[in-house]
């Protein structure tokens, strides 16, 4: 059996991500995520809590670049169906 490649495993990514966004409660889910990494926001707060801020951030950040390469416009979609910006 051959290993997947990561040409492969990205394009199931974006795929799993347009799929996903098919419904109103993945689009939901994907803006919740979203919304809990705080991506407009500063994780700095001056102790240990910094560590655990910037790694929610990070996921988020992550899943934004995988949300913007599988569709342009579901961000902005997912912001007017929520009602604003995340974090």
């Amino acid at each position: 059996m051959r290993k997947p490649k990561v040409v492969d495993i990205d394009q199931q990514l974006l795929d799993d991500i347009r799929n996903v966004a098919l419904s109103g409660a993945g689009r939901r889910l994907l803006f919740y995520v979203l919304s809990m990494g705080n991506i407009y926001s500063t994780s700095f707060t001056g102790n240990s809590e910094t560590f655990f801020k910037e790694g929610r951030r990070a996921v988020a950040l992550e899943l934004l670049d995988l949300i913007n390469d599988a569709d342009p416009n579901l961000y902005i979609k997912l912001q007017q169906e929520q009602g604003g910006t995340d974090g």
